[in-house]
């Protein structure tokens, strides 16, 4: 315009909000992240970004699953809900969420907003590092070492122990 400055930051938005009104879920998700950081002229808004968020993980969108489920465990655009973030970290993990599936793991570990339960901690957790997370690498070897859960297996621990260095984890 005559400012010498660029909107094509609002219309992007607005081409973005058609698309995300229309079902694309991956428009929906988008969507969702420009509102939680108030990107390309939307005002930062965390309730029109969960709106949006959870339209698209209804549909299965995995990087909404997670997004969603981080912002109700810490009540950022709804109400906090743990249970329903950890049945959305459950949905995310399920379709090979590495972050969803650490998170989890933690939930069930330490019962925020499940049961406090080691059987479903250590199967997110074998999950998780199966796909990648160093964090549960790190932590299934030292469950194998231990015997915590499952047959104590060193050969299997030191594995799980490398592969957690490998990636950069710091204990391991």
């Amino acid at each position: 315009g005559a400012s010498g400055c660029d909107d094509g930051g609002s219309r992007a938005a607005s081409l973005l909000e058609s698309s995300a009104a229309s079902g694309l879920p991956d428009a929906q998700e988008q969507l969702g992240a420009w509102y939680l950081d108030g990107l390309h002229g939307l005002a930062k808004d965390d309730f029109a970004a969960v709106g949006w968020l959870h339209k698209a993980a209804l549909q299965g969108h995995l990087v909404a699953q997670r997004r969603l489920a981080e912002l109700l465990l810490q009540g950022r655009g709804a109400a906090r809900n743990t249970a329903e973030a950890v049945r959305w970290l459950r949905e995310a993990s399920s379709q090979g969420d590495a972050e969803a599936a650490y998170l989890v793991t933690t939930a069930y570990a330490c019962g925020n907003g499940v049961d406090q339960d080691d059987v479903a901690a250590l199967s997110f957790c074998k999950l998780g590092a199966s796909l990648g997370h160093p964090e549960l690498m790190f932590r299934l070897g030292v469950h194998l070492v231990a015997g915590k859960g499952l047959s104590r297996d060193l050969s299997e621990a030191m594995l799980w122990l490398q592969k957690a260095s490998e990636k950069g984890h710091f204990a391991a």
